[in-house]
């Protein structure tokens, strides 16, 4: 494996793909599965589903932004950078290297006082 896949397969502070609900969670959606995009997209649909989108809920205790701290929320909700976050660990439960990637949105539906807030 080379050392780029290498460091997208492995757990981080964040993105904490070892956590035992993250590998349960991950398990238990691609069960059956053989494809690793089979795989990805059964937990891309598995994330959509879990975690309501939510821009306002936005913590920044670096705790708050552990995939396992997401997944265990008491109210299943959270803005894109969560849910990214989660789906990278799930991934890399399942030995499928990710990574996240940000950009800037254009022609968001986000409001002034949305952007401001964030």
């Amino acid at each position: 494996m080379t050392q780029k896949l290498e460091l997208y397969s492995s757990p981080t502070y964040f993105i904490d793909s070892e956590n035992v609900s993250i590998k349960q969670l991950a398990q238990a959606t691609t069960q059956g599965i053989d494809s690793q995009k089979e795989k990805a997209v059964a937990l891309y649909y598995k994330v959509r589903e879990m975690i309501r989108y939510n821009p306002y809920n936005v913590s920044f205790a670096p705790v708050d932004s552990k995939a396992s701290s997401i997944m265990n929320r008491d109210v299943p909700e959270g803005h894109c950078i969560d849910k990214a976050i989660l789906l990278c660990a799930l991934g890399r439960a399942c030995g499928i290297p990710t990574r996240l990637s940000f950009a800037n949105v254009v022609n968001h539906i986000g409001t002034e006082k949305l952007e401001e807030y964030l």
